[in-house]
């Protein structure tokens, strides 16, 4: 006799191996074995939900394409079913899809249909989900103010029916908005500062992590330097257990730019040197190239110029090797010339 619990487990596992910890091959192996006892049982919604999960997995990963084959598998799945929940939620994630991919039409389209149906069906938690989407896609195509109303509804809505983890989301969301914007400092760290207290007592370390960074980059603008070398420094290992390289590099550049403002080089150079690392361990070339030119840049405050043009010459040969555009090619040669010069300067 078959057991649907076994099929909830195998499904279970793969989420935690393929969602939360980015481990593909244990992840196919769990959802391949949930979806053939979901079969074997008949239960299509247990199939659907396969679908929507692996495809969770891959659009996590980066695997677009193969992300989007599997929601529209679980959308279709779900909308034969009637299963509306089911329906609305892969229909959020199938946004998040188009999102990534930089189709806003279309993600905006499909996360607006989410939105109609989660309001007709008065299910709140996944409208204040689409509200979210829709503020970031809003944000994205830099229509800020229109973003800000998205956002406040969605924390409006979640306060509603005390929905703690969406109103932190909310948050966020603002905090965020308003940092890439430069406006409202004070209202920026308050919202950054709940929805950090909620997700580090609640024990959602990536949010948390997120909201870290916020933190740390409106104190580095208002020169409340310990108090982002703190946020810094609570981010930094949170990265590290998670496995989110991408994150960790980005806190170590940003922490290594804040202790060289304050004239902190040797402390800079060791962020900087863990940026390079990483950098290379996901073999981003951009991001090796710019972490030689940063360190080579502070080698040469220190007055370590050998160091610092055995740097320049390993970002000048990469960056010969890759197609970088003007911009960016720019931007080297001026740190080149600007350390050229500060050579010459007397001592």
């Amino acid at each position: 006799r078959l057991d649907p619990e076994l099929a909830a487990a195998h499904l279970r596992l793969g989420i935690l191996n393929g969602v939360r910890l980015k481990n593909q091959e244990k992840a196919e192996t769990s959802f391949g074995e949930a979806e053939r006892l979901y079969r074997s049982l008949t239960s299509m919604e247990g199939v659907a939900e396969v679908y929507f999960q692996r495809g969770t997995m891959y659009g996590g990963l980066g695997q677009l394409a193969k992300g989007r084959e599997q929601l529209e598998q679980a959308r279709d799945q779900s909308k034969l079913l009637t299963n509306n929940y089911q329906n609305i939620k892969t229909r959020l994630q199938l946004g998040a899809n188009s999102h990534y991919q930089g189709n806003y039409a279309l993600a905006r389209q499909e996360v607006e249909d989410a939105v109609n149906l989660a309001r007709a069906e008065k299910m709140n938690d996944l409208l204040v989900q689409g509200l979210i989407a829709l503020g970031l896609i809003s944000k994205h195509q830099s229509n800020y103010n229109q973003a800000e109303i998205y956002y406040k509804q969605a924390k409006d809505i979640a306060q509603s029916y005390n929905g703690l983890y969406n109103i932190a989301l909310a948050e966020s969301n603002l905090s965020s908005l308003y940092a890439q914007q430069g406006i409202n400092p004070d209202e920026t760290i308050r919202e950054a500062e709940k929805a950090r207290e909620f997700f580090k007592s609640s024990g959602y370390r990536g949010e948390e992590l997120t909201v870290l960074l916020i933190i740390a980059r409106v104190n580095c603008q208002l020169g409340n330097f310990e108090v982002a070398e703190r946020a810094f420094l609570d981010a930094i290992p949170i990265s590290i257990s998670r496995g989110d390289r991408l994150t960790e590099a980005i806190a170590h550049l940003e922490y290594g730019q804040l202790l060289s403002d304050q004239g902190r080089y040797t402390e800079a150079i060791s962020q900087l040197d863990e940026r390079y690392r990483l950098s290379q361990s996901f073999n981003q070339k951009i991001r090796v190239i710019f972490s030689l030119f940063y360190r080579a840049d502070l080698l040469s405050r220190l007055g370590d110029y050998e160091k610092a043009e055995a740097d320049i010459k390993d970002a000048r040969s990469l960056a010969d090797q890759s197609k970088l555009n003007s911009g960016a090619l720019a931007g080297l040669l001026l740190l080149e010339a600007q350390m050229a010069l500060s050579r010459l300067q007397p001592e």
